[in-house]
């Protein structure tokens, strides 16, 4: 009897999990009965949720834990790999010449996506883009900038680390227009990500092109970072702060070179925003994001730079921080929340310079 075993994976809020399986088998001399099989991680048996068996086809719900996990976090490296979990699948009663064949399938999202490479005069970086452009008005832009653990080249760490990607996918997917593109920054031993002044040059020039080739609204390019990502968004928006429509920073800081950071160990650390800062932003709508007892980034890399701006008369600013205890287990990842509805998302889709140019006029 030869057994085809197809694990399926799925990118949920806190990353790429395998999250069912679909046995097919060949065989007409034995019965086979869906109950008895049963699946295992090493010593653990993994907990089905449910079985649905039509003709030769079974399929199986996985309780979901950290052991279907497709990614594992390097602490030295400070990145996330992806590494398949071994799932073995067994069958309570002996089966006759038993072959198992196994495959895994990614989140069908991925196949909508395009992988590509930039070279600019100074670096070399890949990215994915995704295209919802049904018709032939302009289509609003979204760039997604990923956290420290999602370095590397060429790779869908960017798109399974979280479902904040996801989650802008299926908007534009519903809407039939958008276009997203999730840029990744390579690896370096000083964490510095896209702290460095190339990256952030060439994000531009990314950004600059996607413009023109994909017919975008200039009015409706957004911003979404997270951890390291945050921190760029907040300095590419006072640094072009004509660009952006809306930003999403969650759970980070203004960073600029020249400042130094700040913060004690195991609170997170910070740089404090200058008024020149404050005042770039002053005009860009802005929905903040932190959690009250981030240790990685300190919130108030969030509070400082919005009192800021409220006190030099911004008013398209905003804030959500998530008090102690709401954020679990990863008290740094305010995006697990500030995604989890739709309100920000369409928060950030309605989102036009026109119109805020418009206010600022009045």
């Amino acid at each position: 009897m030869k057994i085809f075993v197809q694990y399926n994976r799925k990118i949920v809020s806190s990353g790429d999990f395998v999250v069912s399986a679909d046995i097919t088998y060949t065989g007409e001399n034995q019965e086979i009965k869906a109950d008895l099989f049963y699946f295992m991680i090493g010593e653990n048996r993994l907990t089905i949720k449910k079985i649905t068996k039509k003709n030769k086809q079974i399929h199986f719900d996985f309780n979901c834990n950290d052991q279907l996990s497709t990614l594992e976090f390097d602490m030295d490296k400070f990145v996330n790999v992806e590494k398949l979990p071994q799932i073995m699948v067994h069958y309570d009663i002996p089966l006759e010449d038993l072959e198992v064949e196994i495959s895994y399938k990614a989140d069908p999202i991925l196949n909508d996506f395009e992988h590509k490479v930039i070279q600019t005069n100074r670096i070399q970086f890949g990215y994915n883009l995704y295209s919802a452009d049904n018709s032939d008005a302009k289509s609003p832009l979204v760039i997604f900038l990923h956290g420290s653990g999602e370095r590397g080249f060429n790779n869908n760490l960017p798109l399974l680390a979280n479902d904040i990607p996801k989650k802008v996918y299926n908007y534009m997917k519903k809407t039939g227009s958008g276009v997203l593109v999730v840029p990744q920054t390579t690896w370096s031993a000083d964490m510095t990500g896209w702290f460095r002044a190339e990256f952030q040059e060439s994000l531009k020039q990314l950004i600059n092109k996607t413009i023109v080739e994909h017919k975008i609204d200039r009015n409706r390019v957004y911003l979404i970072g997270l951890s390291n990502g945050a921190s760029a968004s907040w300095y590419l928006a006072q640094k072009f702060p004509e660009m952006f429509a809306a930003v999403v920073p969650c759970s980070g800081y203004v960073y600029n070179e020249g400042k130094e950071f700040l913060g004690e160990k195991g609170q997170g650390r910070y740089m404090t925003p200058t008024d020149e800062e404050a005042k770039k932003l002053l005009n860009v709508p802005i929905w903040a994001f932190h959690g009250e007892n981030d240790p990685t980034v300190n919130v108030l890399g969030t509070k400082l730079i919005v009192d800021k701006i409220k006190k030099f008369g911004g008013n398209n600013v905003k804030e959500t921080i998530y008090p102690k205890g709401a954020l679990i287990p990863n008290p740094h990842a305010s995006w697990s929340l500030a995604f989890k509805e739709n309100d920000v998302i369409d928060w950030l889709f309605s989102q036009n310079k026109e119109k805020v140019l418009l206010t600022k006029n009045k």
